[in-house]
């Protein structure tokens, strides 16, 4: 898999830890230190639910694509062994980049809350892990869609904004739609954060994105077992 030699790989994380810190700096400098933390933890939440789908669509779209490209796959398609396996590996690589990168951007963001406000942190670790996490199994499904279009580059991007875009709009839904926000997987996961965590609307918008992922994974799996050499 060669994550290190991966440019997109090496790019979208330190777009995603480039983030906080740079939240942290204009905390300092142009906020002067007054931002309250409400406010500073629902602009990195913000963030987070537009960049991490984003930059996480780019990045497996990029290592689907590349085994295309440099033909790696012909091997795999050809020999007698499940293919089953290798869209799995190729899932749990995209997990492992997922988690490190998402565990040194909450390292961060973590860091600048405690230098601005101080104080219990929890809250804050719990809120942005899961919208990571959850956010992660909302995507699951773009690479259903990178093995769907091998080495074309755009669809499954495409896919991973337009995601994006939905998980965004789920921050602005109002009280009256949150039951049909909490149905849909990806306005799902900004509602999640959103409602108290042993509610019944968050069962529910686990319970979606859950499905979502097992979806997604399997679509993912189908699409490459179809395809031939």
């Amino acid at each position: 898999m060669k994550l290190r030699k991966n440019k997109m790989v090496l790019v979208g994380s330190a777009v995603l830890w480039l983030i906080p810190a740079l939240l942290i700096v204009k905390a300092f400098t142009l906020d002067k230190g007054m931002t309250p933390p409400a406010e500073w933890l629902n602009t990195v939440v913000m963030l987070n639910t537009l960049m991490l789908p984003c930059v996480s669509g780019f990045v497996v779209t990029s290592l689907v694509q590349k085994e295309y490209q440099d033909g790696t796959l012909r091997n795999v398609l050809t020999a007698p062994v499940s293919k089953t396996d290798f869209p799995l590996a190729k899932l749990a690589v995209w997990f492992f980049w997922y988690l490190i990168t998402l565990v040194v951007s909450l390292s961060i963001s973590l860091c600048g809350y405690l230098m601005l406000h101080g104080g219990e942190v929890s809250y804050a670790a719990g809120l942005l892990a899961r919208n990571g996490i959850l956010s992660f199994l909302a995507g699951i499904p773009v690479l259903a869609v990178a093995f769907r279009q091998r080495k074309i580059f755009y669809p499954a991007v495409l896919t991973a904004l337009f995601m994006a875009m939905i998980q965004m709009a789920g921050s602005q839904v109002s009280a009256e739609y949150i039951l049909p926000g909490s149905i849909c997987p990806w306005t799902a996961v900004a509602i999640s954060g959103m409602v108290p965590v042993f509610s019944g609307y968050f069962g529910i918008c686990l319970a979606s994105i859950i499905v979502c992922g097992i979806l997604g994974t399997f679509l993912a799996v189908q699409c490459f077992r179809r395809q031939e050499q």
